[in-house]
């Protein structure tokens, strides 16, 4: 059985369209005809480094890192299939980068826990580094808003939704971020 993440999310987007399931939360939502898509917030993409590597001692956390001064650094990145990977290959191709990639994890708590220990460089959601228990430990560095991605919650058009589901969504919507 393949359950790598996107097999998973095509999987969900199936039991979604299918009317099986009722609503799921989504990230960069793949736009599906029949589907809505309520937008709960966006997540800002980080490059995530350890305090004491060579870039952080010449630049501040917060500052827009070139990239390209990280043509000789190691990256750890999620595996394949996953939202997160294939929007890091795209930042770094974006910034003609063609990193040699030593690790592959499907954890990016994992991810940020080698970078932080100077393992390499990685790439995460703000979501993750605000509130990472290794966060003292490792120098965020700001990608572009194009990179930003969106968390919603998908469900599908025309489909009666309860008050209680509407209700979910609402809360949702001001609670999360």
């Amino acid at each position: 059985k393949n359950t790598d993440n996107a097999s998973v999310q095509a999987q969900l987007n199936d039991l979604l369209i299918n009317g099986k399931i009722d609503f799921i939360f989504t990230v960069a939502p793949q736009i599906y005809d029949e589907l809505n898509y309520h937008i709960l917030f966006k997540e800002k993409m980080f490059l995530i480094l350890s305090n004491d590597s060579p870039l952080c001692l010449s630049h501040k956390a917060g500052d827009n890192l070139d990239l390209s001064l990280l043509s000789e650094t190691p990256f750890i990145l999620m595996r394949h299939g996953n939202n997160l990977r294939t929007l890091s290959e795209h930042i770094l191709s974006d910034a003609k980068l063609s990193p040699k990639v030593i690790i592959e994890s499907q954890s990016m708590d994992v991810c940020f826990q080698m970078a932080a220990h100077r393992l390499g460089a990685t790439i995460v959601p703000d979501t993750l580094y605000y509130f990472h228990k290794y966060r003292k430990k490792a120098q965020a560095f700001p990608m572009k808003t194009e990179y930003d991605r969106a968390i919603a919650i998908a469900y599908r058009k025309n489909m009666y939704l309860p008050f209680i589901m509407t209700e979910f969504i609402r809360i949702a919507a001001n609670n999360l971020m």
